[in-house]
Formats: C-alpha cells, structure tokens, sequence
C-alpha cells in the first residue's frame, strides 16, 4: 500500500487556492475558509486522498525530540504551526475509532517546499488482551505498536481494568507488551501481520541477569547496548535491552534459556553472544578489539549506513553512518560482509563478502 496518496486535480485546487493563493495576495485572514497560518503548513488525507478533519498533528525538534507545538486539522483537512525547528519531526495522530494508522513525517528541514501532506493508511483495530502465565488480567500493562514500514512507534497505550487495548495496526507491524510488575518479562512480536481483531498476549516471570561489559585489557565499556533473547521452538525471541553504564555494568530480565548479546554503536570492538547459563563466576562480558578497517563508498550517493557482519561468529554491528564522503573506520574480524545503505534514499544497497586485509582500505563499488 502506498505510504502517500496524492491529490485529485480538483482538491489540489482546492488547496492552492486556500492556502497558497491567499498567503501570496497577504490576505491570510480572507475569507470563511481561511487556511491556518504559520511557519509551517500541511494537510491530512485520507486512504483514498480525500482530506481529513479532526486529527491532531504533534510537531516535535528533530534534535531534542521534544514536543514543540499541537494542532487539529480544520474542516478542510488543513493545519499549521507557528514555529517549525529546522530540522523536526511531525506526527498525524487520527483517532482509534477512525481505523487508520498514525504517521510519522521525520527529518524534515524547515526550507522544505510546498504543503507537507500527511496521508494515511487504513488499518486493522485490535483488542490486545494481556495476562500473567497463569491467565490473570494485567492492567496498566504498555502496549506499543511499531509500524513495519519505516520503525517508528505510532502507538502507546495502556491496558485497562481488564487486561485490554485497543490499537490500530499497520499492515505489518512489531508489538511490544510492558508489564507495570519489573518482574514479569516484556513481549515482543516482530514482523507481523494483522490476523484478527483479537490479539491475547501472556507475559512471563522472569530472573534478573546482572554484569559487566569489558575490554580484552579489563576496561569497562560503557555505552554498548547489551540485548537479552531466549529461544522458544525454534525461534529467537528478544526480551529487552540496556545501555552499559559507566563501570560497564548492566541488568536485564532473562526468562528461560537467556542468551545475551552486545553491541557497540561506535563498532569500536567487535559484537560479542553468550549462553547466560555457560558463564561461571562474575558475569563479566569479554569483548574482541577486532582489527581497525577503513572502507570507503563510491558513487553519487556515497553517505550510508553500513553494517558490519561477523562470517564466523554469525553476528551482525550495530549500523554506522560513514561521513559525507563514504568513509567510515570500523573494527571488525577476518571474515566479513559488508552492507551498505545510502542514507538519502537514492540508489541501490551494497553488500559485499570481503577478506580484511591489515592497512588496505576497502573500496566498495560504485553505487548506480
């Protein structure tokens, strides 16, 4: 389905004239149907790009993230904000008894031209009942919906008296379920598609796994992101993540067979897994330097984000962004792939299996 739906001839029209023929003639007050005024204007389409009122649109400092103006798209499906941060975000927030899905505008730039439209998909609402393992209802549970498309949270809601919320759900979506209780473990879904409008989750009592992230020297490594998983008939299933602290140290909630796996957002050290019930003494979670390689990424669209891929240890970095002009110094092991994607959206991703050669930059193809 598509993410934008342009406008008819005739509703294109309509908007031009109301709110851009207007603000030319500096007459931004004419008339019974005066558009919005402000830094920045859009409107809200429905699926089948008729416009929308009644739906409130968030703008949100795309450096800060925090909430900087609210509106409500008028009768004609038209809103706009007095003050748009140059780079921002905007977020289109229909009701739930409309049964379409939240939207996310992200990274714009106020010098961006024209009406920002915010078109929406229809979705499917469903009731998520959630419970313990032994089927009593857990009430302010969290229940977060993630749209498949583009990662972004379109919903956070919390279950009533009865163990029940009621989402909208993208075309394909994750879900995750936060008990209130700390000890019961979250659940996630991921990669999914809507089913039914009846959805029950049971959230498990987990254990809680604490330790440390460490260098091959014994330094602690702060910052990595240290992620518990547990596999269940054949398939992983993750638990939840933290951010080491600044002696390393880190807690989880593991049910289970616990494997923990960590990363490094500056891919300064190489990923590193573990059986939690293989580790002996103090959990102390070694990480392997690797070997420094610079990589360098031909073409138009040279900027990308680049993950690293570990052949023998079967892990995957954490995505790093390479700087205007493709460059990008990582560690990584012997064995490697490489997959790049352009960060302005144009051209094709790279993927290459390459063998490190100590000192010699990497050069990937030129990207079409």
């Amino acid at each position: 389905m598509a993410r934008r739906q342009a406008l008819t001839p005739g509703k294109a029209a309509l908007l031009m004239l109301g709110v851009g023929t207007l603000a030319l003639m500096g007459l931004p007050g004419f008339g019974p149907d005066a558009p919005p005024a402000g830094a920045l204007a859009g409107v809200v389409l429905d699926p089948s790009g008729d416009t929308l009122s009644g739906v409130e649109v968030a703008l949100f400092d795309g450096q800060t993230l925090e909430l900087v103006e609210l509106a409500k798209s008028d009768a004609l499906g038209r809103f706009a904000f007095q003050h748009a941060p140059w780079n921002h975000h905007v977020f289109a927030n229909p009701a739930a008894s409309t049964g379409l899905v939240p939207r996310w505008e992200l990274d714009r730039e106020r010098s961006d031209p024209g009406v920002l439209e915010l078109g929406l998909d229809a979705g499917t609402p469903t009731t998520i009942t959630v419970t313990d393992e032994a089927g009593a209802v857990l009430p302010r549970a969290e229940v977060r919906v993630i749209d498949g498309h583009d990662d972004a949270v379109v919903a956070r809601v919390m279950t009533d008296a009865a163990g029940r919320a009621t989402v909208v759900l993208p075309d394909e979506y994750h879900l995750g379920v936060l008990a209130a209780d700390e000890n019961l473990a979250p659940h996630w879904i991921y990669a999914a598609t809507p089913s039914s409008s009846e959805l029950a989750v049971a959230l498990e009592a987990g254990r809680w796994i604490e330790g440390r992230v460490v260098s091959s020297d014994g330094d602690p490594l702060a910052g990595l992101v240290v992620s518990a998983w547990n596999r269940s008939n054949g398939d992983w299933r993750w638990l939840g993540y933290d951010l080491a602290r600044a002696d390393g140290s880190f807690a989880l909630l593991g049910t289970g067979a616990t494997h923990l796996r960590a990363l490094d957002p500056e891919q300064a050290v190489l990923p590193g897994a573990w059986n939690v019930d293989a580790l002996e003494g103090p959990l102390e979670l070694l990480l392997d330097p690797g070997e420094p390689l610079l990589m360098r990424i031909e073409g138009d669209s040279p900027a990308s984000r680049v993950w690293v891929y570990d052949e023998l240890r079967g892990l995957w970095s954490w995505g790093s962004a390479t700087d205007a002009g493709g460059s990008l110094a990582v560690q990584t092991a012997e064995r490697v792939t490489i997959h790049a994607e352009p960060l302005d959206g144009r051209g094709a991703a790279l993927e290459e299996s390459v063998t490190r050669e100590p000192g010699a930059p990497l050069v990937l193809g030129k990207r079409e």
